[in-house]
């Protein structure tokens, strides 16, 4: 549907290759990736770039912002 948006703000995105507890997800929250350590991560996004591409921790997954998204820096 696409009506549907997200109003709100979004710090960082990780892609796992495997199914976390609630509270392996808490543990994990707020503390940067090192890609090394967790080899189930497939995608990393922490955001921290003032604009244009956003940059894949891990690999080569970039991505861009679309529509009236927007980065505030954290």
């Amino acid at each position: 549907n696409g009506n549907r948006r997200f109003k709100g703000l979004i710090d960082e995105v990780c892609v796992w290759n495997t199914d976390l507890s609630q509270d392996a997800v808490r543990e994990l929250m707020h503390l940067t990736k090192k890609t090394a350590e967790y080899p189930e991560l497939l995608a990393y996004y922490q955001f921290n770039e003032s604009g244009g591409v956003g940059y894949d921790g891990v690999g080569s997954r970039h991505l861009s912002l679309v529509g009236s998204a927007d980065r505030t820096v954290s």
